[in-house]
């Protein structure tokens, strides 16, 4: 072979493959994704129905709960008012009356100082 040579072989010169008309790996990405999709939207469903029963045990331990506050309430207001009725009843009892007080002088001995505390 010398520099003469002007035979190359280029890439163009190569025969193309040959295309094949299935292509598995689209074909097995595409129906993973798609399975990906289908678990996704099953999932959703779950969520979704799964939180519309649990709203409603919510609503009813709500409704529960203000049954008991409303009970609650009713039975303090009742005490209340029985309390301030009967805080307003006449008494057999008569009011206390003014007594005078009279303050006496009284005397008084003290003893001598100990010795020691003479001077």
């Amino acid at each position: 072979m010398s520099f003469d040579d002007s035979n190359f072989e280029t890439p163009d010169d190569a025969p193309l493959p040959e295309e094949s008309s299935n292509n598995r790996t689209f074909l097995i990405a595409a129906a993973i994704l798609g399975g990906i999709i289908l678990i996704s939207v099953a999932c959703l469903v779950g969520v979704y129905l799964f939180s519309a029963q649990t709203r409603a045990a919510q609503q009813a331990q709500f409704a529960a709960a203000t049954e008991t506050a409303a009970a609650n309430t009713n039975f303090i207001n009742q005490a209340l008012t029985a309390t301030f009725e009967a805080s307003i009843l006449p008494t057999a009892t008569e009011p206390p009356t003014a007594t005078a007080v009279v303050n006496v002088a009284t005397v008084t001995q003290t003893p001598p100082p100990p010795p020691s505390l003479r001077h």
